[in-house]
């Protein structure tokens, strides 16, 4: 009888290397596909929240304020809750008393139980960073309200003549918005940090940290390229996104200063004047979320004066759709 012929040690070799070759091919689709599939969700998540903007609107006749004074209180997350299916979250929050007593006072008790509630609506699937608690009081949100240009005043959100849609006091209602609410910016994605915080002169991350250019106490510093530049003289923060619910520039707004991802670090006097960027973990842009409702991805190879431009509610530019 003939002997049964089995593989040669070769052929075994070949086969094992063309199986190789086919998960090395496979696995980069699979993460492609994957991440796709966050990148619409955390759009979607967008999507959610305008919608639940515009109810406001009809509500209130104006978009959510960035903040009310006293200063550092209630974000424009919060204020839309009832039109999130969050009305039991909504009525444990203390409107009439604040969120805190002012300043850097804690939150009052009042409102701790709220403050320290995991919004999964708030947070971006592609950010690994999401399950992270930068601080005791809050939970962090991936998603961050337009305050505007950044310029003038380096974009402090303090100023009752910035040119956004969300900031102090701000009552800014649809007609009020003349650039259009298709070409006008509401909200962006921004990056959580990674909780770490970096010496002065660090090489930080620019994606998940901030340079902290000091606190109240004058003289001021003010945001500059010289200030703002890495190997700076000031300290990195990692608490990026910290809490959905306090209206501050290091939590839950931003401007457009910077490009979406822009190589450049985010750079803050005080988390009330300075530069916070859209950043996102998608690849080539991040999502945003227009006045009308629109989400859509925005290239970081945009034009800044582009960029700029689709922060501002009348700043009279005329700007192309396929321009970004």
């Amino acid at each position: 009888m003939r002997a049964k012929r089995g593989f040669t040690l070769i052929e075994l070799l070949v086969v094992i290397a063309i199986i190789a070759v086919l998960i090395a091919l496979l696995l980069p689709a699979v993460q492609s596909a994957r991440e796709a599939a966050r990148r619409i969700q955390c759009g979607n998540n967008l999507k959610q929240i305008g919608i639940a903007v515009h109810m406001y609107v009809e509500t209130s006749g104006c978009f959510p304020p960035g903040n009310l004074n006293p200063v550092y209180q209630f974000s424009p997350l919060a204020r839309v809750f009832p039109y999130l299916e969050q009305s039991a979250l909504f009525a444990a929050f203390n409107f009439d008393l604040g969120l805190r007593a002012g300043g850097n006072a804690p939150v009052r008790p009042e409102n701790l139980s709220a403050t320290r509630t995991v919004i999964s609506l708030f947070l971006c699937p592609s950010d690994g960073e999401i399950q992270r608690i930068l601080d005791p009081q809050y939970r962090p949100a991936s998603y961050v309200a337009n305050v505007g240009s950044g310029v003038p005043d380096q974009g402090n959100f303090l100023d009752p003549q910035a040119d956004g849609v969300c900031f102090v006091n701000s009552r800014v209602r649809i007609a009020e918005v003349t650039d259009g609410l298709s070409q006008t910016c509401l909200m962006s994605e921004s990056l959580i940090g990674h909780g770490q915080d970096s010496p002065a002169g660090a090489q930080g991350d620019v994606r998940r940290q901030y340079l902290h250019l000091g606190n109240e106490q004058p003289p001021l510093t003010r945001p500059t390229p010289e200030n703002c530049a890495i190997g700076s003289p000031f300290p990195w923060r990692g608490d990026r996104n910290y809490g959905w619910a306090i209206g501050r520039l290091d939590a839950t707004l931003y401007n457009h200063f910077l490009l979406p991802n822009d190589p450049h670090p985010d750079c803050y006097h005080t988390h009330v004047r300075g530069w916070k960027g859209a950043r996102s973990a998608h690849p080539g842009g991040v999502n945003v979320l227009f006045c009308d409702g629109h989400v859509q991805l925005i290239k970081d190879s945009v034009q800044l004066s582009i960029w700029r431009s689709l922060a501002t509610r009348r700043g009279g530019e005329v700007i192309s759709a396929d321009a970004y």
